[in-house]
């Protein structure tokens, strides 16, 4: 995944003296095909020394002390387990603690070259809210990688808020077609703090409530959840992950409890989403919204918007959000928001507004501030942009107030004056032009399969060198 999105944003790293890359002396192993797999070994193989590997996932992750490294072997037969730990509502394998410090981790990792498929085949465990793939109780410094989660009735990676969680990581895997009623997905992050998804492939989340009959990708009879999901979650990043075929593909719900920042979304690949690429807002009226929320060098292909920023009902000033160098594509919107100050919007390509929505209504839209209520919005920059192809260039500032004003080609917007704009000639810098795209053709077979080649510039683009500051726009 990384690879495919290094024509188009840098790969951010973390650097850490544990890595568990490669098998060492002292590691564990959950290996069910193994014919002496029995819990009741030391997690070693006999050529090695010990009495054995684990036959569960949960005797491993049971098992594993700070700065141990747990590994997971293909089986013939996928892994299930359901079980319920109790004083947990939600069913799976469950960390009841975790590392303590980035040296010391535990991490459970699918053996180097592999993704071991973890199927739970849709079961509930009764007094659950449904099983998810990994269910972090408790426990700081976890890295979950290289697993291939299905048909789980939670999220596919689950942080349960009570128990509270930093610095988790999951990363390279496949997280996909869970099943559950709704706010889940293939990682749901509540109240994780300095956490990390990175490149993972996450898709075909459902919702299986009633109201929720189908949805616009397929034929499956519901319809669609989050890619990745948290209430008050603070200072993640969201980084270099395929997200498709999902409702909202990342959804931050309430600002974190220690306010915290809302997450860094960047280097990722949207396709297909029912709502926005990423969103935030809160749980209810008169709740905490988050703040300082990031967007930028991400892929949008087929979406009702970029971002959505909605905090009409919170009980304080959303502060700050930052849009820039994306590229989207065939989607209604760049943005919407409402109660958000300190907004800027500079450098992203805007390909084509049309989608495949049909509850996309009326002129696409490329940002529209709507009603606060009792705060304000505030646009303080917004410039460096290229529109192609779009249908209608339209921006609407004050939606549902006595001030609401649509500006409906460029040249009126770039004269716009309104109280929700402080930056004057707003995309005075802006580009009409072709972006002249190395394959537009592609459309969003490849971007599904993680390459965002075809989305790369040629030389000779308008774009190269014309954005803020002088860098590429997108």
């Amino acid at each position: 995944m990384c690879a495919a999105l290094l024509s188009i944003c840098a790969v951010s790293t973390s650097v850490q003296a544990q890595d568990c890359l490669t098998p060492a002396v002292g590691d564990l192993y959950t290996d069910k095909d193994a014919a002496n797999a029995s819990d009741n070994n030391n997690g070693i193989y006999s050529s090695q020394g010990g009495t054995g590997p684990f036959a569960t996932i949960q005797k491993l992750v049971d098992t594993l002390a700070p700065g141990q490294c747990g590994w997971v072997k293909p089986s013939a037969i996928p892994y299930t387990e359901t079980g319920k730990v109790s004083g947990q509502a939600v069913a799976g394998i469950t960390f009841k603690r975790g590392g303590t410090s980035e040296a010391a981790r535990i991490i459970v990792s699918g053996y180097p070259g592999t993704q071991p498929i973890f199927d739970q085949k849709r079961l509930s465990p009764d007094g659950s809210w449904g099983a998810a793939g990994f269910l972090i109780a408790s426990g700081n410094y976890i890295t979950i990688r290289n697993f291939e989660i299905l048909n789980t009735t939670s999220s596919s990676i689950h942080v349960q808020d009570s128990g509270g969680a930093t610095h988790l990581v999951v990363e390279n895997s496949h997280l996909h077609h869970s099943y559950a009623t709704e706010n889940a997905g293939g990682v749901r992050l509540d109240g994780c703090n300095y956490c990390i998804v990175r490149n993972n492939r996450i898709h075909h989340h459902y919702r299986t409530y009633a109201g929720y009959t189908s949805n616009p990708f397929d034929s499956a009879p519901y319809g669609l959840n989050v890619g990745i999901h948290g209430f008050q979650p603070g200072g993640c990043s969201i980084e270099n992950n395929l997200i498709y075929n999902v409702d909202k593909g990342v959804y931050v719900k309430q600002a974190d409890a220690g306010g915290l920042d809302a997450h860094k979304v960047s280097g990722n690949i949207f396709v297909n989403m029912g709502d926005a690429a990423y969103r935030t807002g809160v749980m209810g009226a008169g709740m905490p919204p988050p703040h300082n929320a990031q967007f930028f060098n991400n892929i949008v292909y087929n979406a009702p918007s970029a971002v959505s920023a909605s905090q009409y009902d919170a009980n304080a000033q959303a502060t700050s959000l930052k849009i820039y160098n994306n590229t989207i594509i065939n989607s209604a919107g760049l943005a919407g928001i409402s109660n958000v100050s300190g907004v800027e919007v500079y450098n992203n390509i805007i390909y084509g507004t049309t989608t495949a929505f049909a509850s996309v209504t009326g002129t696409p839209k490329i940002f529209v501030a709507s009603n606060p209520a009792n705060f304000v919005n505030l646009v303080t920059y917004f410039n460096n942009n290229l529109y192609f192809n779009v249908s209608s260039l339209t921006w609407v500032l004050g939606r549902d107030t006595s001030t609401e004003t649509s500006y409906q080609s460029l040249s009126s917007w770039r004269s716009a004056v309104h109280n929700q704009l402080s930056y004057t000639n707003p995309d005075g810098r802006s580009l009409s032009s072709n972006p002249n795209f190395v394959n537009v053709a592609g459309g969003s077979t490849a971007l599904m399969q993680g390459s965002a080649a075809d989305y790369a510039l040629n030389s000779g683009s308008p774009a190269l060198n014309a954005g803020r500051n002088g860098v590429t726009i997108g």
